[in-house]
């Protein structure tokens, strides 16, 4: 088990933890639990270090491995994302979800750029090809044009597509040491399809993964 402390430091003060984030391993299965601690009285401005700890949240759960489960609870709560975990698509989802609520009671919300969700969906592919691989991309306006989306297969097959206008996006993964012959288990293992953000002047598109769990 492993535990790392996200504390917030006012000038000339000492540092005030305001997350926990601990991480255990059970067999191949990793889990995350997040845990938001309440601010001390003596924080000035708390709803803006609020909102900067959910930033900061998102970025780091951002660096976990996709396919552990997390959880995330906040104050006197206590979650434990090997009893109740979902995936880290759903955790990103909240965490923005939290954020937007705590973006309107902060004194910075006025400067602060929007943040939009966005979801990837597995869609319909060959499914006699393993290597076939698609998702659609949406945000709640609807299906997104143009937006990268990079396809990673482990050991090391991969591919990067565009999607259509309405959403789709397909490649073909391909095997970056060209020995995709001696892989014969590559149809049983998991694709993680990953759209990295999109940051504009007007509102930030947020990065996201999606597991996609092949038919066995």
């Amino acid at each position: 088990m492993r535990t790392t402390v996200l504390a917030y430091q006012a000038p000339g003060e000492m540092p005030s933890p305001v997350a926990v984030m601990t991480f255990s391993r059970s067999g191949d299965a990793t889990y995350v639990s997040i845990h938001r601690l309440p601010l001390p009285k003596s924080v000035a401005d708390s709803d803006d270090v609020n909102l900067a700890t959910l930033e900061h949240l998102y970025t780091l759960a951002l660096r976990q491995d996709p396919e552990a489960r997390f959880c995330l609870a906040d104050g006197d709560q206590q979650c434990d994302a090997a009893k109740s975990g979902g995936s880290h698509a759903e955790l990103l989802r909240e965490l923005a979800r939290t954020r937007q609520h705590a973006l309107g009671m902060a004194k910075s919300a006025g400067i602060s750029v929007p943040w939009q969700v966005v979801w990837l969906a597995s869609a319909g592919v060959n499914r006699a090809d393993p290597d076939e691989v698609g998702v659609r991309i949406s945000t709640d306006q609807g299906t997104m044009e143009g937006a990268t989306v990079y396809f990673n297969r482990a050991p090391h097959s991969g591919c990067m597509a565009r999607s259509l206008g309405d959403g789709l996006a397909t490649c073909h993964l391909v095997d970056q040491h060209g020995d995709e012959d001696s892989h014969s288990e590559g149809a049983k293992i998991p694709v993680l399809a990953t759209f990295p953000g999109d940051v504009r002047a007007e509102q930030v598109l947020l990065p996201t993964t999606l597991i996609m769990i092949p038919n066995r």
